[in-house]
């Protein structure tokens, strides 16, 4: 079951993320556990909801340097401002920039 404000939404409906692609990671993090169709499809709204909530937050990065272009360093500083994210530090780190030597 899954609300937006008040209203009832059929998680069912406005997918995008196609629901095998889901349940094959969900498959791939457990053991040997069954899964019934409406986790596989709550996990989907989830992870949908989870790529807005990101994207919303890494467009307003953006929007501060005056870029017209979401990029890596928009996401990794995303990924360091929040404390939510934290998890996400080991695969998005910041780039670490090298002077070179004359």
């Amino acid at each position: 079951m899954s609300f937006s404000g008040e209203t009832y939404r059929d998680p069912n409906e406005d997918l995008v993320l196609k629901l095998s692609k889901i349940k094959n990671i969900m498959k791939e993090a457990t053991s040997n556990a069954k899964l019934s169709n409406d986790g596989v499809v709550l996990l989907t709204a989830a992870a949908e909801q989870f790529a807005h909530f990101i994207t919303r937050e890494t467009d307003a990065v953006r929007r501060q340097s005056n870029r017209k272009t979401i990029s890596y360093d928009h996401v990794a500083e995303t990924v360091s401002k929040l404390d939510v994210l934290d998890f996400l530090e080991p695969i998005i780190p910041q780039r670490v920039n090298k002077k070179r030597k004359k």
